[in-house]
């Protein structure tokens, strides 16, 4: 990728955003320990933080519970322990956990503020958002809704994704709220959690040292009661209340790939926090969208390194102002300048920036894309820019400067950039990324070829 197309794709990116805003580490699998922690960005297996996870055997809990690959969406933020192939984007996962930050009914929706709030938590709708079959103007007040994303300092949800799961709450339905606990009053038996009001007269205490709450603890409240409004405030009486570990957890050396936005400022030993997780800055630190100096609350952050012995993140590579990327196959050709993603319908625009020589011709059912831009408010996610590759073993070694990849004709040119081999390594067996376009007979023209191993 050129550095003007890159500067051409921050800028977009960010008028999309303008515009669409109105445990241990995992030993499963041939790699080495990655931890990836992060929105789900594509399905079949799942991608999280541009690695390709193969969940088959993996252990998936949500929400606490035993769960499976059809209860995790686009959006979700999970935490993946798990081996990653050397070099590449292919993992195995041994576990993936999902936790949704608030599961109840909307109390209040700001349509002009891009905000709803849920049990007494201020949740903000942004491009980032992706949401369920109810799009953001059809929700109502009373609806209930499950939301995943990240609290900010302010403890406001930046939410990346929101599904409505009922139209009305009843009693009987399980509601749940996360955050920290304030005004703990031992008599009343009584705390609070942002703008919500909890009983825990009648709750299960787990998991929290001495089995005693405390003022700043991150708990997670879980009830099948229902709501009170006391003189304006709102009550709930809890049936657990679970308290939350910090930070994400991983052996020392393993790698971390950790997506969120920045809740703590850079200190003066030049660490900062990101979604509560120490990180910490080195002089080999590589910077991608910006410097050490933008590094702010609130800001949009992928970071790229490795648990030190204290479970500090030492940062190898840092991207600021991340945008959206969705990765995943083409399940629906282009018609009417709309096609689709694994089911979700990405929408093309006179903006839309296409890798080198492609074109929305190529936009195949079966090809594997990578999209950046940003969701609108009916759901429908907006393309900024568009990259086509195919990643697979190779079928068919080199011959009249074709290759294939698992069938896939590949051509290589004297513009082909190769990383970790050259075209004396495609060899039946090797397993490779490669970045191109179509040409009129459907033969794939190489870029940039990637031996994975």
């Amino acid at each position: 990728m050129t550095a003007s197309i890159t500067i051409k794709r921050w800028v977009l990116l960010g008028l999309l955003l303008l515009v669409t805003s109105c445990g241990s580490g995992g030993t499963g699998g041939s790699g080495s320990p990655v931890v990836a922690s992060g929105p789900v960005t594509g399905l079949g297996s799942i991608v999280v933080t541009g690695i390709t996870f193969n969940i088959e055997d993996a252990t998936i809990s949500v929400n606490g519970q035993p769960g499976s690959a059809a209860d995790l969406r686009v959006g979700h933020v999970v935490t993946v322990h798990g081996t990653r192939e050397p070099r590449g984007t292919v993992g195995t996962a041994e576990t993936v956990v999902f936790e949704s930050n608030i599961r109840g009914p909307i109390a209040s929706i700001d349509i002009d503020d891009n905000s709803l709030t849920v049990l007494g938590q201020v949740v903000l709708v942004d491009a980032a958002t992706q949401f369920g079959e109810v799009p953001f103007n059809a929700l109502v007040v009373g609806n209930v809704v499950e939301v995943s994303g990240f609290p900010d300092v302010e403890r406001v949800v930046r939410a990346t994704r929101i599904d409505r799961t009922q139209e009305i709450f009843m009693p009987g339905i399980e509601i749940e709220v996360e955050g920290p606990i304030t005004r703990l009053n031992r008599g009343n038996q009584t705390f609070m959690v942002n703008g919500l009001q909890v009983d825990f007269s009648l709750a299960e205490l787990l998991n929290l040292p001495g089995n005693r709450l405390r003022n700043g603890q991150i708990v997670e409240v879980k009830s099948r009661r229902d709501i009170r409004n006391m003189n304006g405030v709102l009550v709930l009486v809890a049936d657990s209340i679970v308290g939350q570990d910090i930070g994400i957890q991983g052996d020392p050396g393993d790698a971390i790939e950790l997506q969120g936005i920045v809740t703590q400022d850079l200190a003066a030993d030049n660490t900062f926090e990101v979604n509560g997780q120490t990180v910490q800055l080195t002089d080999d630190t590589a910077f991608e969208g910006g410097t050490a100096a933008n590094i702010a609350v609130d800001v949009r952050i992928e970071v790229e390194g490795v648990f030190d012995a204290d479970g500090v993140i030492i940062a190898q590579e840092v991207e600021l102002g991340a945008g959206v990327e969705i990765l995943g196959t083409i399940t629906r050709g282009l018609e009417d300048d709309t096609f689709e993603i694994n089911g979700q319908t990405v929408q093309l625009t006179d903006d839309t920036m296409f890798e080198e020589d492609c074109t929305a011709a190529d936009l195949a059912i079966g090809m594997r894309i990578e999209v950046e831009g940003a969701f609108a408010a009916d759901g429908v996610f907006v393309a900024a820019a568009i990259d086509f590759f195919i990643e697979g073993t190779i079928t068919r070694g080199l011959e009249d400067d074709t290759f294939e990849v698992d069938g896939q004709a590949v051509r290589i040119t004297n513009d082909t950039v190769f990383e970790g081999g050259t075209d004396a390594n495609l060899e039946v067996g090797r397993r490779v990324e490669v970045e191109g376009c179509f040409d009129t007979e459907g033969v794939l023209v190489a870029t940039e070829v990637e031996f994975l191993q």
